[in-house]
């Protein structure tokens, strides 16, 4: 069993060693060759960029077709989210908390619209969004991980559908 430093380190070596140091091929350190991602925004930011018809969904759709190795689908599609958004960073927004197999960040993406993203060309646009992350951690990896992002803000900055006007 983990304690709450354990799966806590975990994580930030994740974050700090694989994204933050752009090396996807350094993810089985940290990730169970079986783990579980699910990106709930992300799915239906990609689902809506799919239904504009004319866009080339690029090399982004082919980690969808990796579904046995799902360490190997992670490095692959964060290998193409790296190529979009080169300067990727989550900067971390409070604690994180832990109970020794769970971890929960409040955390800010922050990078660079530089590179085609889903058949979205550069805009060379400063993103920015909220997400929450919650990582299940079993003998020192991480198993699952479940991100809610604010994807509709994503899609606001690149450009693909207009922003809201505020009050």
């Amino acid at each position: 069993m983990n304690t709450p430093r354990d799966a806590l380190a975990t994580v930030i070596g994740l974050r700090e060693e694989v994204m933050h140091a752009q090396r996807p091929d350094l993810a089985h350190q940290f990730m169970h060759p079986q783990v579980n991602v699910t990106r709930t925004g992300m799915s239906g930011a990609v689902a809506y960029l799919a239904g504009l018809g004319d866009a080339d969904q690029g090399e982004g759709a082919t980690y969808e077709a990796i579904t046995d190795d799902k360490l190997k689908r992670f490095e692959v599609s964060f290998g193409e989210v790296l190529k979009s958004f080169p300067d990727m960073r989550h900067e971390v927004i409070g604690p994180e908390l832990t109970d020794g197999e769970t971890v929960i960040s409040h955390i800010k993406f922050v990078a660079t619209h530089a590179g085609d993203f889903r058949g979205v060309p550069a805009t060379n646009n400063r993103i920015e969004f909220d997400e929450v992350v919650i990582h299940k951690v079993v003998d020192g990896l991480v198993t699952e991980v479940w991100a809610f992002g604010d994807e509709l803000s994503l899609l606001q900055q690149i450009g693909v559908i207009p922003a809201t006007a505020s009050s």
